[in-house]
């Protein structure tokens, strides 16, 4: 199970550094961020997110938890890159 997970996460991992790069591409993210670090990040934020709505956090805490999220890579919601 452990590794099926594994495997799981590492496919959603790539897809999102995948997102990352082609935001990137088209100048929604800069060219300096590190995209594998980045889709690391967002993974690591949406699986705890998730994880907090499954305890029963409320929605508009788990919003500030996804907008601290992006702030600490220094995106907006909008997907624009504020670096």
């Amino acid at each position: 199970m452990a590794r099926r997970s594994l495997t799981t996460y590492r496919a959603i991992e790539d897809l999102l550094v995948a997102c990352v790069e082609q935001a990137q591409r088209s100048g929604d993210v800069g060219q300096s961020v590190d995209a594998r670090e980045l889709g690391g990040l967002l993974l690591a934020a949406e699986r705890g997110i998730e994880a907090l709505g499954r305890a029963g956090m409320g929605e508009a805490s788990l919003r500030r938890s996804a907008e601290g999220a992006l702030a600490a890579a220094h995106l907006r919601l909008s997907g624009r890159a504020v670096r």
